[in-house]
């Protein structure tokens, strides 16, 4: 498991930021905080969620709309609209998705992440969705294993 303020600073973003997205998942029942463990001296609770599905922007279509790689081939859509929660950006809202592509709305006043970026997506049902991949990347005390 990762401290907030270390997985902020891994993911490179604003623990403050990470802290509300994490706060958002707790609420929608798609991660568990974990106590700090006795003696370690810190109040940081740590996260865990079950996956991370890395996608990146592939256009801005128009208005208050980005598209990501990450559509229902990706994600499972068995559990309504929305389909995940972007890790860091708890501001953009999932929408409808074509079987390759989600369409994400960004509210008014809200910066349009940059066609390019990489989005961290955490799925409302893990099941379905790692049953589309053959293969993983799996993190286990901030080492990456195949």
């Amino acid at each position: 498991p990762h401290t907030a303020s270390s997985l902020a600073k891994d993911i490179k973003i604003p623990t403050q930021i990470l802290n509300e997205s994490l706060n958002r998942l707790i609420d929608l029942k798609l991660i568990t905080s974990i106590p700090p463990e006795h003696g370690e001296g810190s109040l940081d609770y740590r996260y865990q969620p079950a996956v991370l599905v890395v996608s990146r922007v592939v256009s801005h279509p128009g208005g208050k709309i980005v598209t990501c790689d990450a559509g229902h081939k990706t994600l499972s859509v068995d559990c309504g609209v929305p389909h995940c929660e972007v890790l860091g950006h708890p501001e953009l809202t999932g929408l409808q998705p074509s079987e390759e592509h989600l369409p994400l709305a960004v509210p008014d006043g809200a910066p349009l992440p940059r066609v390019g970026s990489f989005l961290y997506l955490v799925p409302r049902h893990v099941c379905p969705t790692v049953n589309n991949f053959d293969d993983a990347l799996l993190i286990r005390r901030g080492a990456i294993e195949l």
